[in-house]
């Protein structure tokens, strides 16, 4: 049975991005489930708010005539250049938002939700407002997120709504509708792919405002059959009929366990899951609060066994070992490097899972970046060969990882007037939540025994940091 303590510190690594020595280690203090409670009575889902204005709906409203047009069309294309850069502002205003104790559980969620949607979108704006409309409906019902990501216009444009009509249907957003969103590959047909596009024909923004608007001559108005029904449907009526399947629950369920609790599948307990989150009438918030308040998810073998993902990893060392950097594109560096950036996702499908994430390679670049982050090794992953100079992904990555600065001293004040071996055992507990295994600490302790007392904290605690335990949570 776990400790309060690895209780908590699980709690923490799973359901956020972990806590620091220095500042969140108040709330061990109390039970697992005031903790819970906290973490989403806390949060707020206040929107990120950088960039003040769509420039195709600056620029639209703008053309008068053909001329008008063509001169906007250069202009726009200029100004979605410039959106490239802030997108990577949006990225790192996003990392901070992260790294803010009472948001990090809702911040972990949005990102759950940013991998499920899957939507990468060049336009600063519509970027931002995506990733705002994930964040508002993150911890409510389902349906009303699902339905305001159909609405969204970076969704509409992404998968080709906008084009969906009652002439010509696209396929394209009704087909991950049911195969990414909701009841999964194999549990549907091609017809009910083709019926469902129908009904979400019409559904379209406008460019001026950058709103949501139905569009009713687009529209099919026909009789459709889907899912064993037949009906005039709308998108909304799709929407309703495949979210009362109990299959969409599981799907839904199955992609929760594997995001908050493992990579590896318990039919029992995702059908538990799934029966609650259908019941709840898919409220999220309560999901995660019952699964987290479970004891199944503090069961010995689900702690520390799940693979890190890049930015759980990054965000990690924030928590555990103060870092920052001085020139802030690091955290970009870090991302492109591990190959998961915000706003980014590969495809609609979203990111790598779980093992997907390491190889030989990619582990040995993870294990080393506590010693980058000292300065005691260097970075060897290059920029991009032809690069745009004015590109920040551009820079070497040695000199990045020079700008980055560590925070250990909590770590200072835990070990004071502490034996050697306690020492190894607080900073493993903090940072693997286990024991080092006692061949690794016999080899520990001989090693500290020739340093001085004064290196002796980051030694440990960079150590630890660098076994491959630490790349599970």
């Amino acid at each position: 049975m776990s400790s309060l303590n690895q209780k908590l510190n699980h709690l923490y690594n799973r359901a956020a991005f972990g806590y620091s020595v220095q500042g969140d280690s108040k709330e061990k203090k109390h039970s697992v489930s005031s903790v819970v409670r906290n973490m989403f009575q806390r949060s707020s889902p206040e929107p990120l708010y950088h960039v003040k204005e769509d420039p195709v709906a600056k620029y639209a409203a703008m053309a008068r005539n053909r001329q008008d047009i063509q001169q906007m069309r250069s202009k726009l294309r200029e100004e979605i250049e410039k959106s490239q850069q802030k997108i990577r502002e949006l990225n790192l205003l996003w990392m901070e938002r992260m790294n803010e104790p009472d948001q990090a559980a809702l911040e972990k969620l949005t990102l759950f939700w940013h991998d499920h949607f899957g939507v990468r979108e060049r336009n600063a704006f519509k970027a931002q407002e995506h990733n705002n409309t994930l964040r508002k409906y993150a911890l409510g019902p389902y349906r009303d997120l699902l339905v305001a990501v159909a609405q969204d216009p970076a969704m509409l444009q992404f998968l080709n709504n906008q084009q969906n009509s009652r002439v010509k249907p696209n396929e394209n957003f009704a087909r991950e509708l049911l195969e990414l969103f909701t009841i999964g590959r194999g549990n549907y047909s091609e017809e009910d792919v083709k019926n469902a596009a129908r009904a979400f024909t019409g559904w379209s923004f406008n460019r001026r405002t950058n709103k949501y608007q139905f569009r009713p001559r687009q529209h099919d108005y026909d009789q459709k059959h889907f899912f064993g029904q037949s009906g005039n449907f709308n998108g909304e009526d799709i929407i309703d009929i495949v979210l009362k399947d109990k299959r969409t629950a599981r799907y839904l369920a199955a992609k929760f366990f594997h995001y908050y609790v493992s990579e590896k599948p318990d039919e029992e307990i995702i059908e538990v899951m799934a029966d609650y989150y259908f019941k709840s009438n898919y409220h999220t918030g309560e999901l995660l609060n019952f699964m987290f308040r479970s004891d199944w998810f503090y069961e010995n073998r689900f702690i520390n066994t799940k693979i890190k993902s890049p930015i759980e990893l990054i965000n990690g060392f924030r928590k555990h070992l103060g870092l920052e950097f001085s020139v802030k594109v690091g955290w970009l560096f870090l991302q492109r490097s591990f190959a998961q950036v915000l706003f980014n996702p590969p495809s609609v499908n979203g990111w790598p899972l779980g093992r997907e994430w390491i190889d030989s390679s990619s582990l040995v670049s993870r294990m080393k970046l506590p010693a980058v982050f000292a300065g005691v090794q260097t970075f060897d992953k290059e920029e991009t060969e032809g690069a745009d100079a004015n590109d920040p992904f551009n820079f070497r990555g040695d000199r990045l990882m020079r700008s980055a600065r560590l925070d250990l001293s909590g770590y200072e004040r835990m070990f004071t007037s502490l034996p050697d071996a306690k020492k190894l055992d607080l900073a493993a507990a903090h940072l693997i939540n286990r024991q080092v295994d006692p061949e690794k600490k016999s080899a520990m302790l001989q090693q500290l025994s020739k340093l001085e007392e004064i290196e002796k904290t980051e030694w440990i605690v960079l150590t630890i940091a660098s076994l491959p335990e630490y790349q599970l949570n």
